[in-house]
């Protein structure tokens, strides 16, 4: 069988399985099974395929065919950058989580030095329900880029297959021993104070809603990462609520939201003592995220 079979065979077997964007994924399976470029196929697409790649791509596309997600079929993707190893212990990381980096980042650029941090103490990130540690992981990679004071991190989760996984990603950029690792539900476990920045990316979907998604989140993401509750919001609720006792004088938290949550989380910033509340949209014009600083000591 050539590359050119293979690849079609592959391909053939999305489409009747009706999975979005079947010849891109079956593309990308294949490029990881074989470990050919993009190139070196189109270069020569009738060269032989040797029997493990067969094996390896077919049983690849089957369980694609079964909308488990790509990422978790190639163990990775790429953020900010980055690239990040993934799995079914945490949310495959998204495009749109890029706009929590990058909003922070702009933040930083003109504000750091209202951030009153207590003498003695360095200044820190704080990434609440980590995941994969991408958030965190990017900020401080291109921050450490900057000219400005050196940052460094605490990840914070409830799910240890999901530390283990961030653990993973910090020492492929060399940033373990540049992280504080707490198993935490929330601020439960996390006696710091003083953050510079807490920022999060919470389960924000209503209970009743994870069935409706598409499989591969329905089925394949850690439910926990997924659930806020009846209405969405319980994650909010708590952590809004108790981000000021964790923050320094002037620092900022930082939320990922849903696409209809912008009014209400900022109206929770705006309860919670949090100036400049601002909800930033992505580049589809959607709502995504929220901010908001810290009162400075008077």
């Amino acid at each position: 069988m050539t590359r050119r079979e293979l690849y079609e065979q592959g391909r053939a077997m999305l489409e009747e399985a009706n999975v979005p964007d079947a010849a891109y994924d079956a593309y990308r399976l294949f490029e990881w099974a074989s470990g050919i470029s993009h190139a070196a196929y189109l270069a020569d697409p009738d060269t032989p395929v040797d029997p493990d790649t067969k094996d390896q791509y077919l049983k690849a596309c089957s369980g694609r065919s079964e909308r488990i997600p790509l990422q978790h079929l190639i163990g990775e993707q790429e953020f900010m950058g980055l690239l990040f190893h993934t799995g079914p212990e945490a949310l495959v990381p998204r495009s749109d989580t890029e706009v929590l980096v990058e909003t922070v980042l702009d933040w930083l650029a003109a504000h750091d030095d209202e951030i009153m941090v207590p003498q003695g103490r360095e200044r820190e990130i704080l990434d609440l329900g980590c995941g994969t540690g991408c958030i965190l992981i990017s900020l401080l990679h291109v921050l450490d880029r900057r000219p400005k004071e050196c940052f460094s991190g605490t990840a914070a989760d409830i799910s240890e297959e999901a530390l283990k996984l961030a653990r993973h990603n910090a020492c492929l950029h060399d940033m373990e021993t540049r992280i504080h690792w707490r198993r935490s539900e929330w601020f439960s476990e996390v006696p710091e104070k003083d953050f510079s920045v807490i920022v999060s990316n919470p389960p924000y979907i209503a209970h009743d809603v994870i069935s409706t998604l598409e499989p591969e989140v329905a089925e394949h993401e850690p439910r926990q990462a997924l659930d806020g509750g009846r209405d969405g919001l319980d994650a909010y609720r708590q952590i809004i609520t108790e981000a000021p006792d964790h923050l320094a004088a002037g620092g900022l938290l930082a939320v990922e939201i849903g696409w209809d949550q912008g009014e209400t989380v900022s109206s929770l910033f705006e309860a919670n003592g949090f100036l400049d509340v601002k909800v930033i949209r992505d580049l589809s014009g959607q709502d995504r995220v929220v901010i908001g600083q810290k009162r400075s000591r008077q």
